[in-house]
């Protein structure tokens, strides 16, 4: 069973999990986030609590990474995948391939 959108662990495991995956530092994954570095630092740091927006500013920034440039070797939770190939489906565009 692959998770949903409501399944998704709010830590800073899991958010430190997405920027690695994206090959990415604290500093250009909270760029991609549109939060300050200083305010990732202190989620991923367990400074502050991640709540649901950190989590799902850190999902649109893995899907913006992956289609905006064109990153392929990008490890992307498997519900984020299905929202990237339909996303690529309505745009009748073909999805990067590994």
């Amino acid at each position: 069973m692959t998770a949903t959108f409501e399944q998704v662990e709010y830590t800073k495991e899991r958010l430190a999990s997405m920027r690695k995956s994206a090959g990415l530092t604290q500093a250009e994954f909270s760029s991609y986030m549109g939060v300050r570095l200083r305010t990732y630092e202190d989620l991923e740091g367990g400074r502050s609590t991640v709540r649901p927006v950190h989590i799902r500013a850190a999902e649109m920034a893995l899907i913006y990474i992956s289609k905006n440039h064109s990153v392929r070797a990008i490890e992307m939770p498997a519900y984020l995948k299905d929202v990237v190939a339909q996303s690529y489906a309505n745009c009748f565009i073909d999805p990067p391939t590994k």
